[in-house]
Formats: C-alpha cells, sequence, structure tokens
C-alpha cells in the first residue's frame, strides 16, 4: 500500500475504545437520574381490533404508580419516519382508534420501579372488538380484504398532506420506468420469468431500545436514547408531539448494535410523555420480548420478475414487481420500495425497464430500516436471476455479469449517474482468487 494514504491500509485505533474497555461509556442503561421513574407500554394482544374503552383507575391506584398515559394524552398527531422520505403519515404515538398489530402501543406507565410498572400494566382493562386480520400481502391487496388502515395523510412535497382514502391495502406504490420495454422482450433471444420471496429479519442486537427522558420548569426536553441518528430522531419527536425543534436536545449514548434499526423513535416519545406528566426523569428500556414483538425488522418480499437477454449475454429488458410487506405501518418502506427498484435498474446495464414497488399494509410487526435497505432482498432476486439466464444459455455466469455490469460515467436506466464503480474489477479478482477459471467445468458438471 503507498505511504501516500494516512488511513486506508493502516491499523487506526477506534476512537471510543479506551471508553468501551475500562467501563467508562455510557450505555442507555447506565443512565441514573435523581427521581428517576421506570416506564413501560402496554401493548395489544390482538393483530387486529377496534377498541372500545380503556379503564386506567386501578392502575392509577396503585402504590407507586406515577402516570399513566392514553392517546387522549398524546398530540394525536399521525407521523412517518424522515429518513429519505416523509411521504406518508400514518403512525400514532399510542393508538386510540384500532390496533393493527400484536404488540402495538395502547398505553403507558411509569412508576417507582419495574415491577410496580409490571403490575401496573396488568390492571389496564381494554376492551377490545377483534377485527379480522390479514398477514399475507398479496392477499391484503386483493378486493374485500380486512382493511388495516382506512385512512392516512399523504405528501406531496409542495402542498402538505391531505388526507387520502387506503386502497386495497396499498400504502404507495412506486414505479421506475425506461426505454421500450416490450420492444425489449421483442429483440430478446431468451425470455425468463420468476417468483423470488425473502422473508423478514428481527435485527437482534445485543442492546435493547431505550430512552431517559427529563423535562426542565422551562419545558425544555434532554433525551438520552440509544440511536444511530440522533438528528433524525428529534426531527421525528417534533413530528409526533408537536413540540419546536429548540426544545429537544437528543443525546446519543453508546449503542450496543443497532444495524439500522436503532435510526427510527420507539419508546423516545413515551419516555418524553411520562417525564412531561410526571416532572420527573423517566427511563424506558425493551425487553427482549418487547424487542421481537415490537422493533421494526427487515421487510418481507416477494419479486415478480421478466427478463430478456440475447444470445451474447447482454441484458435488453427487465419487468419487475415487488410487493413490500410494510406490516401495521408504513415506516421506512417508502424509501426501500423506491431503492429496490433503484437497484432492480441499476445494479447491471440495461436500457429498458419496467419496475412497480407496492408497499403493502398487513397486520404483521411492521418494517423498517435494515443494513442494506431493500439491497439484499433485491439482490438475491437478481443474482438468482442471472444465474438462471447464464444456465439457459450455457454460459458462465462469471461471463454473463462482466458483460452487463456498469462501469463509471454511465447513466443507469432510471437516472442514476454512477460515480464510480469496481464491479468488473471485483468479480474478476475474486474468480481470480477461488481459482474460478480451473474450477469452471460448465454447467452440466456443476
Amino acid at each position: 500500500m503507498s505511504d501516500a494514504f494516512s488511513v486506508v491500509g493502516k491499523r487506526v485505533p477506534q476512537k471510543d475504545g479506551v471508553d468501551l474497555v475500562t467501563g467508562v461509556g455510557k450505555f442507555i442503561d447506565d443512565i441514573v437520574l435523581p427521581k428517576m421513574l421506570y416506564g413501560k407500554i402496554l401493548r395489544s394482544a390482538h393483530a387486529h381490533a377496534r377498541i372500545l374503552n380503556i379503564d386506567t383507575s386501578k392502575a392509577e391506584k396503585l402504590p407507586g404508580v406515577k402516570a399513566v398515559i392514553t392517546a387522549k394524552d398524546t398530540p394525536r398527531l399521525r407521523y412517518g419516519v424522515a429518513q429519505i422520505y416523509d411521504e406518508i403519515r400514518d403512525e400514532p404515538v399510542l393508538t386510540d382508534d384500532k390496533v393493527r398489530f400484536y404488540g402495538d402501543r395502547v398505553a403507558a406507565v411509569a412508576a417507582v420501579d419495574v415491577d410496580t410498572v409490571e403490575e401496573a400494566l396488568d390492571l389496564i382493562e381494554v376492551d377490545y372488538e377483534v377485527l379480522p386480520a390479514v398477514f399475507d400481502p398479496e392477499e391484503a391487496m386483493k378486493p374485500g380484504a380486512p382493511k388495516v388502515h382506512e385512512r392516512f395523510y399523504k405528501g406531496d412535497g409542495v402542498h402538505g398532506f391531505k388526507e387520502c382514502e387506503v386502497e386495497n391495502n396499498i400504502c404507495i406504490t412506486k414505479r421506475v420506468l425506461a426505454g421500450d420495454v416490450e420492444k425489449g422482450f421483442k429483440e430478446s433471444d431468451v425470455i425468463l420469468e420468476g417468483r423470488y420471496t425473502a422473508h423478514g429479519q428481527e435485527h437482534s442486537h445485543l442492546e435493547t431500545h431505550g430512552a431517559v427522558a427529563a423535562v426542565d420548569l422551562m419545558g425544555n426536553i434532554k433525551l438520552w436514547t440509544t440511536t444511530q441518528t440522533p438528528f433524525t430522531i428529534r426531527r421525528d419527536l417534533v413530528k409526533m408531539l408537536g413540540i419546536p425543534l429548540g426544545k429537544i436536545d437528543v443525546i446519543g449514548t453508546k449503542c450496543g448494535g443497532a444495524f439500522g434499526g436503532k435510526n427510527e423513535v420507539t419508546v423516545e416519545p413515551h419516555a418524553i410523555l411520562l417525564a412531561q406528566k410526571t416532572g420527573r426523569p423517566v427511563k424506558m428500556i425493551y425487553s427482549r420480548e418487547e424487542e421481537f414483538i415490537a422493533s421494526t425488522i427487515r421487510h418481507p418480499f416477494i419479486f415478480y420478475s421478466k427478463i430478456g437477454v440475447r444470445k451474447d449475454g447482454k441484458l435488453m429488458a427487465k419487468q419487475g414487481k415487488a410487493i413490500l410487506n410494510t406490516g401495521a405501518y408504513s415506516n421506512h418502506g417508502v424509501g426501500v420500495a423506491y431503492l429496490t427498484g433503484a437497484i432492480f435498474a441499476t445494479l447491471y446495464r440495461v436500457e429498458n425497464v419496467n419496475y412497480e414497488g407496492f408497499v403493502v399494509y398487513t397486520n404483521c410487526t411492521y418494517g423498517g430500516a435494515f443494513r442494506g435497505y431493500g439491497n439484499p432482498q433485491m439482490t438475491f432476486a437478481i443474482e438468482t436471476e442471472m444465474d438462471r439466464v447464464a444456465e439457459t444459455l450455457n454460459m458462465d455466469p462469471v461471463e454473463l455479469r462482466l458483460i452487463n455490469a456498469p462501469v463509471a460515467g454511465e447513466k443507469s436506466a432510471c437516472g442514476i449517474l454512477v460515480g464510480s464503480c469496481g464491479l468488473k474489477d471485483c468479480i474478476a479478482q475474486a474468480a481470480k482468487t477461488v481459482g474460478w477459471e480451473n474450477k469452471w467445468k460448465g454447467w452440466e458438471t456443476r
């Protein structure tokens, strides 16, 4: 490695390494403030049900309980995540009309210790009218399927947000259109179609979600939270609580793993509301069970693909339909649907593209940001398709990829400028490293 590089190729000490190995670094559970209370959320035991009544009177009378909040104690603003896109607002801090997944947020309690909080949660009585639920996104898109959301707020980026009706549980559709797909298929020697699925996935970071909120006499909020993105968290809290940006100070503690799952709001608004009501700091940390029930997951993915290719391996046309199971709320689904389309049109060079990405509501745990942000699901489908093409053409799969790999300076079919790209070099080097030339004996001897 050239000495001209000061970082690349050299061992660089981790900036917070000393803090971590000496125990000085503060994780969320290390934050302890005077007179601090502990909070937890009452969650739905139904995947889909209308809330008829919530009785918190017994919980409020329990010794040690300092506050109980329901939707009536919130601004009742619907919000959506700010990262990449903020087109759909459909998520409440606490729900008051109906629950939309097993684990949805109904109420929250603050008390002097965790045992008292859990006892208080058991004393809250909720009357439900259980509704039919839908868990498969393709079933959810059919006319007559149970409606997860009747209405939501949709923004156009210019005139703000307006209330819209949800049709066939489709939250939003993203499209990428380029060239003439039908012409491309006519000029193809081989056309293949396929259906690909990828399941959901929990982040399972060692440290669960958590936050500590404190409110001073002037109403200023100081929030400690285990997050990847403190500025995004602050921006989202402003939307969902309706308070000025300058009133919230967000402090990111040491983060015990994240993988995308800690750049969005979880318990932060509930900790703030409980702190505001009690005038005391409130700590809220998910149990491992809550983490699996209520934190976001990687979007389950269904993809229908049609690909046309010439005998020499050149891709002529690609048509795709992605169905993302966004679960009960849109969250990052809007951004993931767009990026899967960009990957579909960019990963390998093709001029004719028709992509539709459907973000579909179901009564499942909702999808959010997860390392790769739609890339793993779509790349799995594309690379599987490329292998099928290579096998059909009886072509070396490495050769097929080198023929169609993008290069720096090109524009992809969706208009993305490829500023730099080492894909060809990467494929060639990987093939050389594993001795591909000596190992590859054709598809028949695979």
